[in-house]
């Protein structure tokens, strides 16, 4: 897995993706993050992907052949709200905390000084 990632010099994130488009025909992002988590974490690598760095070691791939084979997926509009709403309850409980008379001590918003 990592000897391919070299080869092609790409992340391995980015062999995950090959993969999965060469494997199934398109890119599912859910799946590939699942499966390069599972790797991260487990060490457990799929199929698809051990067969598609096999292929790679073996018959080799130029480079500026991935040049905009695989993108990094987007971020979804959902993780942006989940985010956002989590930035705004943090201000929110900040400013309610300061507004009763028992404001959080110590730096909260850099620079701390």
């Amino acid at each position: 897995m990592l000897g391919a990632a070299q080869h092609l010099d790409i992340a391995e994130y980015q062999v995950f993706a090959l993969a999965h488009r060469n494997w199934f025909g398109d890119l599912d992002p859910v799946t590939v993050e699942r499966a390069f988590t599972a790797y991260l974490v487990d060490k457990v690598v799929p199929v698809w992907v051990r067969h598609f760095a096999r292929l790679t070691l073996r018959r080799g791939v130029p480079p500026q052949a991935l040049a905009d084979a695989v993108a990094p997926p987007a971020p979804s509009p959902r993780q942006g709200v989940i985010a956002g709403g989590l930035v705004l309850g943090v201000v929110a409980l900040v400013v309610a905390l300061a507004a009763a008379g028992n404001p959080p001590e110590g730096c909260f918003f850099p620079p701390c000084y």
